[in-house]
């Protein structure tokens, strides 16, 4: 990313208990939402039924979904699955509906914007105010959806996953 006059910073995201915060009901609506729009690689879109047999499994495994602990049995009510292989793509799915929206008003100064699970790393070269606007659009969005962001500050470095992130003499670096 090359320096210009606005200011480089970073910030991080974590989405607080992400995959117990997802409301089952609402994503697996906005699972449907994204499947009826969904076209794969020769661009050729799911069948109604398709996506009616994806809806239901969804809403099978969600609903059937037991932990033990301890030799006791436990029925998981809110959020997705622990340890379900839907689960992952379904707080995808679900997350990014969010993100999507929000990103797309604060495009101009979202230089960067990646996520792994439930930690995100973002180039912000926008305004303070801007990004005090952007964290309260987030914040706000997640709110109605049940998800909460924790944001860091705007700053020269930050921690993302196991690495620290840096921004020195405009170029981003790790270590």
């Amino acid at each position: 990313i090359e320096q210009t006059p606005r200011s480089i910073k970073l910030f991080s995201v974590d989405i607080k208990n992400m995959y117990t915060s997802i409301p089952l009901e609402r994503g697996t609506n906005v699972l449907v939402e994204f499947l009826r729009a969904y076209k794969n690689i020769n661009g050729e879109k799911l069948t109604p039924d398709q996506v009616i047999s994806i809806e239901s499994a969804t809403k099978c495994c969600s609903r059937s979904n037991f932990i033990t602990d301890k030799g006791r049995y436990y029925k998981q009510i809110k959020g997705t699955p622990m340890g379900a292989r839907m689960s992952q793509p379904f707080a995808n799915i679900f997350i990014q509906n969010i993100e999507d929206k929000i990103n797309e008003e604060f495009k101009d100064a979202i230089k960067l914007y990646k996520r792994m699970q439930d930690d995100v790393i973002c180039v912000w070269q926008g305004t303070v105010q801007e990004f005090q606007d952007y964290k309260e659009s987030m914040s706000k969005r997640g709110e109605e959806e049940g998800i909460t962001f924790v944001f860091s500050e705007l700053k020269d470095e930050v921690e993302y996953l196991d690495l620290k992130v840096s921004i020195h003499e405009g170029k981003i670096q790790t270590g």
